[in-house]
């Protein structure tokens, strides 16, 4: 089952440091049939080190401007004719057999979504999975009482705190953009990403679709990738706040109904502000 080729899909922006590792790993990786890379318009040297990386797989498309994680993503999604497509952050590194082991995953579970652990250089594990949000976990993790009330139930059951970690695969709300593997099927049905996020929550509330169509989403924990973070957070970071503003205020209104929305808006729109103010001083 797992030597069924997919195809990897790559964002970049300003990541110069880590794309053309990536590639050359990807190249290398017999599971993987095509990479499309498109890059939203880099200010350095990111096309240029992936164009070093001589293969036929390797797909490049020149953006004139940052449009985006998941705009971008559309575009790829309609270049790629696999019918599985693993999207990638272009600051990560694979472990050995991890993206033969995730499509090995999916497949015997039949998952329409799936991801695995991210883990940092120094072996610590980042949020690659969560459960969908409630009222109570977009208080905490969308504002920054979490900050003032860091043990809080709801932070710990949004990541998946509560449950053991093992090597047992689960099913879980939603996976991380970062190291997704998803199905032509599910891009389809969903139209891709929603085009109304520019950056920030556009993977959770793909997710969060995907349940309502009563599509799988996978958690495989012995699929584990490195992802150094941080490949497009040094640049400005208005652009950053702003995204992050708009994401969580869109995702209010399109997933929760009134008056839930309504409350959860002025909680967010509060935190904005004590946020800016803080930043302005």
């Amino acid at each position: 089952m797992s030597t069924k080729k997919i195809d990897a899909l790559i964002v970049t922006y300003n990541s110069e440091k880590y794309i053309g590792s990536l590639l050359r790993q990807l190249v290398k990786t017999g599971t993987i049939k095509e990479i499309y890379m498109l890059d939203n318009g880099s200010h350095d040297s990111t096309v240029e080190k992936a164009m070093t990386v001589k293969s036929k797989k390797i797909n490049v498309i020149l953006g004139k401007k940052n449009i985006g994680f998941g705009n971008a993503m559309n575009v790829l999604f309609h270049k790629s004719k696999s019918e599985y497509k693993l999207l990638l952050n272009p600051d990560t590194k694979l472990r050995k057999n991890s993206l033969k082991k995730l499509l090995k995953c999916a497949m015997v579970n039949k998952a329409d979504i799936a991801g695995g652990p991210m883990v940092s250089m120094l072996g610590s594990q980042q949020i690659s999975h969560t459960r969908i949000p409630n009222t109570m976990t977009v208080l905490f993790e969308f504002t920054n009482l979490k900050k003032l009330f860091p043990n809080n139930p709801w932070s710990k059951s949004f990541q998946y705190h509560d449950v053991q970690k093992d090597n047992t695969v689960r099913e879980v709300g939603t996976i991380s953009g970062g190291y997704m593997l998803i199905s032509d099927n599910v891009i389809k049905k969903l139209g891709g990403f929603d085009k109304h996020y520019f950056m920030y929550l556009e993977d959770i509330d793909l997710c969060n679709q995907a349940h309502k169509h009563g599509y799988k989403v996978l958690f495989c924990p012995h699929t584990q990738i490195i992802h150094i973070g941080g490949a497009s957070s040094s640049n400005k970071h208005k652009i950053h706040y702003k995204a992050w503003d708009r994401a969580r205020i869109y995702y209010v209104r399109k997933n929760f109904t009134t008056p839930i929305s309504i409350i959860l808006e002025a909680a967010i729109r509060i935190d904005i502000a004590i946020t800016k103010h803080k930043r302005d001083e």
